[in-house]
């Protein structure tokens, strides 16, 4: 086997390769009809969107980060409002929690699943209960793609007549007991940043949901805050939309997004498969269908996990660390309430992701997983 190859961390030439001709086309098309904005495309994508989640109300917006930002701003503001997320995940999920007037309370996360832990968001509204606070929602994360417990949090949100928000930036085409991810939670979020399971060709963002009357809410809210028309403004708002250039992207995509879901299951099972040391592979269910964004190893101690990146690099092969530090240990977010989040902790010190992309072939995947073995030999 060779000593070399080169190998992408998240391979997005070969699939550009499959629709750049007819997207080409579709650009300039837009060119010619100088239909930037909110064109026809855009409402197209959002009813192909509509129909793949089985979500009634689509609304695409400029980002994932956006995205969050309104679904929390479509609710009754307050000074007292307190917000349940997890510490492990990226930054997006928890920066948008101040910025929309609301207080950041950040749990842990299961060390098996890398998942909002249930048994802590429980506890933290309780917690914020004594405090005499309003828990008005909780934040769950699909992290690396994988379905949350999407039961026990929505029980735990009806329990306590809050909303459940699921951040689905990395999980577009996971599902949940057969249910596309996007289709179940009170809200959910996607981010169509290139590099995620469904992205474009810069930023743009979609949110979800079966509420009519939410929906109409977020959907102003992404445009100032309009009423009947641009200049009737009923609300505070934002400007947050999705160009067409990009919904023409998104719509190529889409023709492929179950193919490569497919794609993707088959990669990770190679890796399982092939990856000798079984205890560093993440955990799988029979329930569960994760969308694969990263595939993710927990090794057993942090110089473990720099030894093995240090390994692979000198063979050109790339890895990445999502993510190096839990967001309650960050110094913006060092004031606001938490529970411990021991293992969150341990996982920005143990987790590794190796290259994942639909396009990823066995030889790649075989030589990936031949370093790996020989690493632990």
């Amino acid at each position: 086997m060779a000593n070399k190859m080169k190998i992408n961390l998240l391979d997005l030439q070969r699939q550009s390769a499959i629709i750049k001709d007819e997207l080409l086309n579709k650009i300039s098309m837009t060119i010619d009809n100088c239909d930037f904005i909110s064109g026809s495309s855009v409402s197209e994508l959002e009813m192909q969107l509509k129909k793949y989640t089985n979500s009634e109300h689509v609304i695409t917006c400029g980002n994932g980060t956006d995205a969050l930002q309104i679904a929390l701003m479509s609710i009754e503001n307050s000074s007292n409002n307190y917000v349940i997320c997890p510490s492990f995940t990226f930054v997006s999920t928890a920066e948008v929690i101040p910025l929309s007037n609301c207080i950041p309370y950040f749990v842990d996360v299961e060390k098996d699943s890398f998942n909002i832990d249930p048994s802590q968001i429980r506890i933290a509204a309780e917690n914020i209960l004594k405090m005499g606070g309003n828990l008005v929602a909780i934040i769950s994360v699909d992290l690396y793609g994988r379905p949350c417990e999407y039961a026990d949090i929505s029980s735990i949100a009806n329990e306590h007549n809050c909303l459940h928000i699921s951040d689905c930036a990395q999980s577009f085409g996971a599902k949940y007991n057969q249910l596309s991810v996007l289709s179940i939670a009170d809200i959910s979020t996607t981010s169509f940043f290139p590099t995620k399971p469904l992205g474009c060709y810069g930023d743009g963002g979609a949110i979800f949901t079966n509420q009519v009357d939410t929906a109409n809410i977020m959907r102003s809210i992404a445009v100032h805050g309009k009423g009947t028309n641009k200049y009737d403004n009923v609300r505070i708002g934002m400007n947050s939309r999705l160009d067409t250039m990009q919904a023409h992207v998104l719509i190529e995509k889409m023709k492929l997004i179950e193919s490569e879901i497919l794609l993707r299951q088959e990669v990770a099972t190679k890796y399982i498969t092939q990856v000798e040391n079984k205890s560093i592979l993440p955990s799988t269910r029979k329930d569960l269908l994760s969308a694969w964004a990263q595939f993710t190893l927990t090794v057993d101690d942090e110089y473990t996990r720099d030894k093995l990146k240090s390994y692979l690099g000198k063979f050109d092969i790339p890895t990445g660390i999502y993510y190096p530090a839990p967001l309650s240990e960050q110094a913006p977010y060092k004031s606001f309430p938490r529970l411990e989040c021991k293992n969150s902790l341990a996982l920005s010190k143990t987790v590794l992701s190796l290259p994942m992309s639909p396009y990823l072939g066995d030889q790649e995947i075989a030589f990936i997983s031949d370093k790996i073995n020989s690493f632990f030999k």
